[in-house]
């Protein structure tokens, strides 16, 4: 009943139905709790923080991550411990503490390369390299995107690739490398054009006239 809880408010999360997908979640942390099953209350914690920073509610997304991220922690899941610290990250990057969001992705990044998590790694890369362009230290942002990248080539990650080549498109237009920014987001633009992502395709076309 915990996972059938779970996997449906998981379906209704993806069908954008966030009021059926935290009953669900908020069911399978109960029966967790009355038979003291931790990792699925973990598993429930988990869930209900990505659905509370999903409706933009990131004081109450955190105090549930937190909550899983403790569990995770105590039952040894390397995994989850993770991608917690990855969504804890994005809640605190979206409530304008960077520094705080950056330390948790730092955290994500340590323990994805421990357990040699190729796409927590290259997602967690990524992160970063975005919050330094916060920042405005457009260099060190230009390294990560660029190890993000790299790993996105070697898992195949062909989605990923086009992204970070923009996101290193844009980090070198804002250095005023007008070149390798040109490279770069024609090199996104192809990426983009072999998924048939329409959408990328007018962002990198709005990027490459930018540059122009």
């Amino acid at each position: 009943e915990i996972s059938s809880n779970g996997n449906l408010g998981n379906v209704y999360f993806s069908l954008g139905d966030f009021k059926n997908a935290r009953t669900c979640f908020e069911r399978s942390l109960q029966i967790s709790k009355e038979i003291g099953n931790r990792a699925g209350e973990g598993m429930a914690y988990g869930n209900l923080g990505i659905l509370y920073k999903e409706l933009g509610d990131f004081e109450k997304a955190i105090d549930h991550l937190d909550c899983g991220l403790k569990i995770s922690i105590e039952l040894g899941k390397w995994s989850a411990e993770a991608g917690l610290y990855g969504n804890l990250g994005n809640a605190y990057k979206l409530l304008g503490d960077l520094k705080k969001a950056m330390d948790y992705h730092e955290l994500r990044l340590k323990i994805a390369r421990e357990v040699g998590d190729k796409l927590e790694e290259l997602s967690a890369y990524g992160d970063l390299g975005n919050g330094y362009v916060g920042i405005g230290d457009f260099e060190t942002a230009i390294d990560y995107f660029e190890r993000s990248l790299q790993i996105s080539k070697e898992v195949s990650n062909r989605t990923t690739e086009g992204k970070m080549y923009g996101s290193v498109g844009v980090a070198y237009l804002r250095c005023g490398d007008i070149e390798k920014a040109i490279e770069c987001f024609k090199q996104s633009l192809e990426v983009h054009k072999a998924l048939g992502d329409r959408s990328g395709e007018a962002t990198l076309y709005g990027n490459l006239g930018v540059a122009y």
